[in-house]
Formats: C-alpha cells, structure tokens, sequence
C-alpha cells in the first residue's frame, strides 16, 4: 500500500508556538514497503534505506518497555522483514519538507501495527497521532505526529491546538503551486536556527504578535474562501518571512519572491522549515503560473486536489 507526501500550507515554525495548521495530502509523491529481492537496479539506495531500518528498530526496541504502543505492534516481524530486505520504495524527495518520513512512518504503523482501525473519530485521531508521533520522533528527534497522520489516513487537517478538523480545500480559487529550489536540507538543522532566533526576545515579540496573527488569519481567510482578504494577509505573511526568515529562505529564489510581493500576482512563502526543499506559492490566476514557467528555469508544479 502506498502512503502519500503531504504539505504543511501554514503553520510553519508557528506551530511551535501551538498556533493554527493547514496541511494536505500530496500523492504527486508517495512511498511503499517493499522487499530488495526481484530489484537489481539501484541497490545503493534501497540498501541504504534497509540500514535506516534496521536502526529504526534498534529505537524501537530499545523503547519498548516504556511504551503502550507495543502492545499491538509486531516488532519481531518488523525485525525478520528487515533481515529479509525491506525498504521504503519511496519516489518523496528528502530533505524537501513534504513528509518523506512521515510517510515511511505511515507504512511502518500500517504494516506492522496489529490492532484493525477502521472509521476513525475525532476522539481517535489524537490518540492515533500520537503514536505515529513516537515512531516519527527517532527522525526527528520530536514529533507532532501529524505528518504522518495526514499519510495514512490521506486526508486533509486543520488543527488549532488540541483540536483537529477534516479539511478539504478548493484550490480552485487560489492556484497553489510549488518551487523546486533543488536543494536538500535538514529540518532539525533550521528549527535550531529558528529557536536561537528567539532567544531574542525582541524577535520571539514580533513572531507572538505578528507572524501568529497572520499565519492564523491565513487560514481563517482560505478556509472561509475570503479571496481577496486571504491574499491581503498572505502578502503581509510572505513579506514578513522576507523580512525574518533570511536564513530560510534560498538566495537564488529571493528575486522571484520579491516579483510576487512587487506584482501582487503571487505570493510566496517557505514550505515547512525553508532553506531548501520546495517553495509554496498562491496565485491570483493560473496565468501567473504559467508566466513563471516561462521566465524561469526552476520547476514549478501545480497543486491539485487529489483526495477526498
């Protein structure tokens, strides 16, 4: 079974600070568990992501005793699979901020978990997040868990702190896009840049004040399907990370995040952590999409309903 990427519309860093979230499925990505035996070509990778496993289960085991999570997890066919080749078979780009992990996460928990889930209520989404988050935090080193929710029950969420709703968008009035900047990093490595950010107490002012007012009316605005008042705070959301989140953002695409705040056509903003991965994008109108692709060598895809 495969398990999709997702993307985290809004609530980057601020969720930190337990404020609102958006995130979706993105099945332009996804992953499977699957055995080394029958493949021949790239053994490299696959072989690298069996050792990934391996260690995961050493985490795994190691916890075992201090967690409820085992007492329906199948740990010891999870280590025999490992012995006998299994990987994540998996086209989600790491390092990209689109759930590369939290879909592996997904796949471990399906595959091995024992207990049958079916017609999950709100009541059992936290509860299920939780435990996704527990295996998650070996990558991570914390976890909300909500990556890897998103992944297995391909569904879209919006969260405000304890609570968490279905969420189903109409990208059909805001042409969401995504910006490859081709490079790789690490999530854990900008979270830390963030959190020594805030040790300013100036800076962890303005993020309190401003950047959790904005992320949040963000969200409120495209949930509501409030265009022109979505577009308005998201210009003031893409100018403030501009402004405060220099580190994250890739210098060779600050030329283009400048165009969109100049043109008001789009408007760019960082895609999880920032400093690489993908760059996510709202236009006005498809034709700016369009545009782009043709000013820019850069690759530029367009984000679809997929899911239901």
């Amino acid at each position: 079974m495969k398990f999709n990427a997702k993307i985290l519309l809004f609530g980057e860093y601020a969720v930190l600070y337990q404020s609102d979230a958006l995130v979706i499925p993105f099945n332009q990505f996804s992953g499977e568990l699957d055995f080394i035996n029958g493949h021949s070509k790239d053994l490299k990778p696959k072989i690298r992501s069996n050792e990934v496993l391996n260690q995961l289960f050493t985490y795994l085991e190691k916890a075992e005793n201090d967690s409820v999570f085992f007492y329906s997890f199948n740990i010891n066919q999870f280590k025999t699979d490992i012995k006998n080749g299994l990987f994540f078979n998996s086209t989600i780009p790491e390092g990209y901020g689109i759930g590369s992990s939290g879909a592996l996460t997904a796949a471990i928990f399906s595959n091995y978990h024992e207990k049958v889930i079916d017609n999950l209520g709100k009541d059992q989404w936290l509860s299920l997040r939780n435990t996704l988050a527990f295996i998650e935090s070996y990558f991570h080193g914390n976890s909300s868990g909500f990556d890897p929710l998103v992944s297995y029950l391909n569904k879209g969420f919006y969260v405000n702190g304890s609570s968490v709703q279905m969420y189903h968008p109409d990208f059909s009035i805001y042409h969401p896009f995504l910006i490859d900047t081709q490079k790789a990093r690490s999530t854990e490595h900008f979270v830390n840049i963030f959190l020594n950010k805030c040790i300013d107490p100036e800076f962890e002012n303005i993020m309190k004040t401003e950047f959790l007012h904005l992320n949040n009316q963000c969200i409120q605005f495209l949930r509501n399907k409030d265009v022109e008042n979505f577009f308005s705070s998201l210009k003031e959301l893409s100018m403030f990370q501009y402004q405060h989140f220099e580190e994250m953002i890739v210098p060779e695409l600050k030329t283009i995040w400048m165009q969109g705040l100049e043109s008001d056509d789009f408007y760019l903003k960082l895609c999880g952590a920032g400093g690489g991965g993908y760059l996510l994008g709202f236009a006005r109108e498809k034709a700016a999409i369009q545009k782009l692709k043709t000013e820019y060598d850069f690759k530029f895809m367009e984000i679809k309903e997929h899911f239901k």
